[in-house]
């Protein structure tokens, strides 16, 4: 479970990568401010994550979700990815 785990959060540091720039800024703020809330937000679920993935894994891919969805530019990151 760990190293699906550590896997989600590679893929999720590639894609937020990836948006980065444009996301930080739309919103005025530096790239730097923007990693740093976001990590602190991720790593809040990843924290949390021990209680409850054995019973309920897809609560931890939702959370997750909720966090990333506004910061990661999943279209573009797979037109990146697929050419």
């Amino acid at each position: 479970m760990l190293r699906k785990l550590c896997q989600s959060m590679l893929g999720m540091a590639v894609s937020i990568a990836v948006a980065l720039p444009l996301h930080a800024a739309e919103a005025g703020h530096s790239a730097y401010d923007v990693i740093e809330s976001t990590t602190a937000e991720v790593m809040a679920v990843v924290e949390a994550a021990p209680g409850y993935i054995d019973e309920d894994p897809e609560r931890y891919y939702r959370e997750l979700q909720v966090v990333l969805d506004g910061m990661v530019d999943y279209a573009g990151f797979s037109r990146a990815v697929m050419g």
